[in-house]
């Protein structure tokens, strides 16, 4: 009976090893890290939420920035914990910004370091600022959001679902990339549109036009853990397409001398190869819907519709050629994962041939075969001029 006893009495004495008073926290959302000079400078991003409640009415920050600097990044977060009332808490952080500068020379000790934290879950987006220090990107003020990081999470989310741009990375995404044979990383980019000082100025946010924004830009691209360059936008959106991380996509085809707007959806990209013919074919396969003409065309006529179909086609291909070209003979990495894909299919053959692999998809043909079909045309079946 005594031992029966014992037991609720030692549950109820026990406690979690690492429990934190919610009072005594600073809550992390978003994470900088910078290079300056020859040490690294990390920011935190931390969540005012004392000043929360009022913040909309008073026009206070809902957000704060605290940064520390030293020869090593637990040396730099030791600095800026100094200068913090409270104990900073990653178990809910959003966003990790990495500067371009620091990825050019690798981010093998960053990646290793932000592992190593206990709070943090691992599933937030990382990303590089682009020319512009990671820093100002946590201090740019949304009209919008009560956090920057929350701004970036919501772009990128927005961003994936509706357009070929981006997709949606997070740390753990990057760094199964990284240690997958066969294949190379990329990452989404951030900048700032407009004055990054200004933008910083909550009294700003009482006009109706922000001084500065931030903005998701194009793709970094990796040899391994280190950044050799910027994709264009275009570029981007065929990189994506090829890796089958597209489901939407929006393509302007010519119309005389105007454009018409086309935007595919449920695409889906199967890659097949022949490694023997030293060959990757590509089908990629969606459905069209006529969002924006402004030209006089006639759309109830077949040979109009099959006209904009193998219009869409070929702009699709000047896209893929174009990123092709970049990957392939610029940056000579395998970021489309096609040796990830021998390597799945045929490990013996990978063995023989990934010492050598870097070669061989430098020289691979890459052949597509798109089809696109236009099911929809809007609410109008004719165009207003045709109309007319």
């Amino acid at each position: 009976m005594k031992k029966l006893l014992i037991i609720p009495i030692i549950l109820l004495l026990t406690g979690c090893w690492n429990y934190y008073e919610l009072n005594n926290l600073a809550i992390c959302t978003g994470i900088a890290i910078d290079k300056k000079e020859d040490k690294y400078e990390v920011t935190f991003l931390i969540s005012n939420a004392k000043k929360n409640e009022v913040s909309a009415k008073e026009g206070e920050a809902g957000t704060t920035t605290y940064s520390g600097i030293g020869d090593t990044l637990q040396e730099a977060v030791n600095d800026l914990q100094i200068k913090m009332p409270f104990e900073p808490y990653t178990g809910h952080l959003v966003v990790t910004i990495i500067s371009d500068e620091i990825a050019k020379e690798g981010l093998e000790n960053i990646l290793d370091y932000l592992a190593r934290d206990t709070e943090s879950r691992n599933f937030f987006y990382i990303l590089l600022s682009k020319d512009v220090k990671a820093k100002n990107i946590l201090e740019i003020i949304s009209p919008l959001q009560t956090f920057p990081s929350q701004t970036i999470a919501s772009d990128i989310e927005t961003s994936s679902a509706k357009t070929s741009l981006i997709y949606e990375i997070t740390y753990n995404d990057f760094i199964y990339t990284l240690l997958e044979p066969g294949i190379n990383p990329v990452l989404n980019s951030v900048t700032i549109i407009g004055d990054k000082i200004k933008g910083t100025d909550t009294k700003e946010l009482s006009d109706t036009i922000p001084k500065a924004t931030i903005k998701i830009d194009s793709l970094g691209i990796f040899k391994e853990d280190k950044l050799l360059g910027w994709a264009t936008i275009e570029q981007s959106k065929g990189i994506n397409l090829l890796s089958n991380n597209v489901e939407n996509f929006y393509i302007k085809t010519k119309c005389e001398d105007k454009y018409i707007m086309n935007y595919i959806k449920n695409m889906k990209t199967k890659t097949n190869i022949d490694i023997e013919n030293n060959t990757v074919n590509v089908d990629i396969t969606g459905t069209s819907t006529i969002l924006e003409v402004n030209c006089k065309i006639d759309l109830e006529k077949p040979e109009t519709i099959k006209k904009l179909e193998q219009d869409i086609k070929k702009e699709l291909n000047k896209i893929i050629e174009e990123s092709t070209n970049l990957i392939q003979k610029e940056y000579k990495t395998d970021v489309f994962g096609y040796g990830k894909l021998i390597h799945k299919k045929n490990p013996k053959k990978w063995k023989e041939i990934k010492n050598n692999w870097d070669k061989i998809f430098e020289n691979l043909k890459i052949n597509t075969n798109i089809d696109i079909h236009i099911e929809e045309q809007g609410a109008l079946i004719q165009t207003i001029k045709e109309a007319k």
